[in-house]
């Protein structure tokens, strides 16, 4: 069993005078965005996590950069599948929505 700790808009921990835990659907929300916040190889304990964002961006592919996206999202055994509905990338800023369909047939946008 995994914990999710709550976290900010920016993914810092929230630590006020207790640790916050999330549980059922926003946890699987907040996992799906800390997942897509994590650049290839920058989790010194697996560099084999994350989103190869430099190289899918460098191939300007739209095609290829959802699917990877899609792929880091379906190594969540909680999700059943995943979709893009919004990809944009302007001045500097990836913009991205996304509907999940969950296990227990909920969808999420994200």
């Amino acid at each position: 069993m995994s914990v999710s700790f709550a976290v900010d808009d920016k993914g810092d921990l929230q630590i006020g005078t207790e640790i916050v835990t999330l549980d059922g659907i926003n946890s699987l929300i907040q996992d799906i965005k800390t997942r897509l916040r994590l650049v290839a190889g920058e989790f010194h304990f697996d560099i084999t996590e994350g989103v190869p964002y430099f190289e899918l961006l460098q191939n300007n592919n739209k095609a290829s950069f959802n699917q990877a996206v899609i792929t880091e999202i379906l190594k969540d055994d909680r999700v059943k599948s995943a979709e893009i509905i919004t990809n944009e990338f302007a001045d500097g800023k990836l913009s991205l929505e996304i509907e999940v369909l969950t296990n227990e047939n909920q969808i999420v946008r994200i």
